[in-house]
């Protein structure tokens, strides 16, 4: 049994495993710390963030299920992009 969390993403509201979580976390962190805090990075990090809902509510209606789990955060990240991919 894995623990689960509820959050919010772009105004849409989550359940997602411990795992899947930390994974999210830390990507979010990562992005967050390279696009800063101006307001410009605010804006592109909300953007991303309203895509990454979107993503999770497709994989919610195709897969039905109703929490995600550390392969969908996976599959996000590498449509997505993964920070170090920004930062050249």
């Amino acid at each position: 049994m894995k623990k689960t969390f509820t959050i919010n993403i772009s105004g849409s509201v989550f359940h997602i495993d411990e795992d899947a979580y930390e994974k999210l976390q830390n990507y979010l962190q990562m992005l967050s710390a390279h696009f800063g805090s101006t307001s410009e990075g605010r804006e592109i990090l909300q953007d991303i963030e309203a895509r990454i809902a979107e993503l999770f509510n497709e994989k919610m209606q195709t897969e039905e299920k109703n929490v995600i789990i550390e392969s969908w955060v996976e599959d996000v990240m590498e449509r997505m992009g993964k920070p170090e991919d920004f930062m050249e």
